[in-house]
């Protein structure tokens, strides 16, 4: 009986999760150089920094692209460019670069992923896509891997909010947040 309910419980598991491929990221070209959103743009001027990833469906369908930051191959001269470290109110410099977008192939902005992706800090970001619904995907769980100080943590997640069109944010991100010293 409990053999039964496990295999049930990873057949259930595996027709509603699916995982984002970090591995199918690559630099923009001529083809996704079009759907970068204006708030990325300032990074081309790093090479590697400005990636397109491919997100598919469980039957491998493509779904939309990831928009990111990958700071993986962020360049040592980053570290004096303040578009890598924006100073926040307080004057405290803080390491927050956009969000990571999603954007559909007509160049729709679908949502945000609250972490960097596929990488940053010391680890990695997977993401994972649930509660598939006609072949699209209603919420995306953002799970960060932290070597740091941090160390694991779940991200906010992402609901599709059929009214909007747009993935809604659940919760608030780290760069949402105040500095520690202006936390209550």
């Amino acid at each position: 009986m409990i053999r039964l309910a496990v295999c049930f419980w990873l057949v259930a598991a595996a027709a509603w999760a699916a995982d984002v491929d970090p591995s199918l990221c690559r630099d923009i070209d001529d083809t996704t150089r079009a759907l970068v959103p204006t708030a990325l743009r300032p990074w081309y001027k790093f090479e590697h920094a400005v990636q397109a990833c491919p997100v598919y469906d469980t039957k491998h369908r493509f779904l939309w692209w990831i928009m990111t930051i990958n700071l993986k191959y962020e360049p040592p001269e980053a570290d004096k460019d303040p578009i890598f470290h924006p100073l926040d109110p307080g004057g405290f410099t803080r390491r927050c670069t956009p969000d990571p977008y999603i954007i559909d192939s007509s160049n729709r902005e679908l949502g945000r992923i609250s972490d960097a992706f596929p990488t940053g800090g010391f680890g990695h970001t997977d993401v994972f896509l649930s509660q598939w619904v006609d072949g699209f995907p209603r919420h995306i769980t953002v799970k960060v891997f932290n070597a740091g100080v941090s160390g694991d943590y779940v991200a906010p997640a992402l609901q599709w909010n059929t009214k909007t069109q747009y993935y809604d944010k659940i919760g608030k991100d780290v760069c949402d947040r105040p500095p520690p010293h202006k936390q209550e």
